[in-house]
């Protein structure tokens, strides 16, 4: 694969050449996948990691907290919605986030009170119900945080589209399989609108 070295056309620069403000938001390193000096090459104006998102919280204007050991999809909602809010209404804005939440491992990723989910099948051994129980977990916080980011957009005035997929596959059961690596970026989406 090439890596990006340059500007390139994508529905980033696409929704700028019509006028449109742009950021992403992903509660992980910067510099992970070099993201911090890639995604202004495909067009967004401002980027926000996990540094930036613990600053918001470190000067009062967000709570931010963890979950499974990364930023939870809650406060990322919130960061979402705190830096859509930064604009003007009559600004169009394109918004890309990336959250972490239920990332893997999944081994040991939620303690017993973070955990309020239950999974119980006799024929999965203990670590890899484990697993289950906590990937289920990270599966539930990311459906109730879709539900908040739903209900914020249902709540604006202005017309506001949400296009919401996967990445890729969770790699839960995946270690010993010979399934392919492109099974993992086969996700399902939704596309909500308030219109």
């Amino acid at each position: 694969s090439n890596p990006i070295s340059g500007s390139l056309p994508t529905f980033v620069s696409f929704y700028k050449s019509l006028g449109y403000e742009s950021f992403a938001v992903h509660p992980y390193l910067s510099a992970f996948y070099r993201r911090d000096t890639k995604y202004p090459l495909i067009g967004f104006d401002a980027t926000y990691f996990s540094d930036e998102i613990i600053e918001l919280n470190d000067t009062g204007k967000l709570l931010v907290t963890s979950s499974g050991r990364q930023i939870s999809d809650d406060s990322f909602i919130d960061c979402i919605e705190y830096y859509i809010d930064s604009f003007d209404d009559e600004s169009s804005v394109f918004a890309f986030g990336i959250s972490m939440e239920n990332h893997q491992p999944y081994e040991t990723k939620y303690s017993d009170e973070e955990r309020t989910i239950t999974v119980e099948n006799d024929n999965i051994d203990e670590g890899t119900m484990s697993s289950v129980q906590n990937f289920t977990q990270g599966v539930a916080n990311a459906d109730a945080a879709l539900g908040k980011l739903v209900e914020y957009i249902d709540a604006r005035e202005k017309d506001t589209i949400l296009v919401y997929f996967g990445d890729h596959l969770p790699t839960l059961g995946l270690e010993n399989s010979n399934l392919s690596n492109r099974y993992l970026f086969q996700t399902e989406y939704v596309i909500w609108d308030n219109m």
